[in-house]
């Protein structure tokens, strides 16, 4: 698994074919209105090691590999069958399934700078947009540089 810190999709080979995934604002609004309850809320439980119900995952991969950017806009029944076949070939089974849905939230930008690398180095997983607390400090020095001159 990785991400292109671009176009924001995280590149998976499954069956022998890569598939990109993307967790677009749309679609993430989607999302929280198929599992009935606010995303925060959802991943808050994840967090807490409290497994996500199947279909939010489902749902979660669907929409992802729907809006990931793939040669053709997959339905969910295509996307059932990739999540089926992905937890078959995955070491962890569930387990990684829930690590990709909190990488796609992570690289989807709406937890900032900070969650983003919080929940990719916990995944084990190299943030390429750089560490946040190294932005800060190239901010202000950048300020501090315009300011005196």
């Amino acid at each position: 698994m990785f991400y292109d810190r671009i176009t924001r999709r995280i590149h998976e080979e499954i069956g022998g074919k890569e598939y990109l995934f993307c967790l677009t604002i749309g679609g993430l609004a989607e999302l929280e209105d198929r599992i009935g309850q606010p995303l925060m809320q959802f991943m808050s439980a994840a967090d807490q090691g409290k497994l996500p119900p199947i279909h939010a995952l489902v749902d979660a991969f669907w929409i992802a590999a729907r809006d990931g950017g793939n040669k053709k806009r997959l339905s969910r029944e295509e996307g059932e069958k990739i999540f089926s076949q992905y937890m078959e070939e995955s070491e962890n089974g569930f387990a990684d399934a829930v690590n990709l849905f909190m990488a796609l939230v992570a690289v989807s930008g709406i937890l900032g700078a900070r969650g983003r690398s919080n929940i990719l180095k916990n995944l084990g997983l190299v943030d390429k947009d750089g560490d946040p607390a190294g932005e800060e400090k190239n901010v202000k020095q950048a300020k501090a540089a315009t300011e005196t001159e």
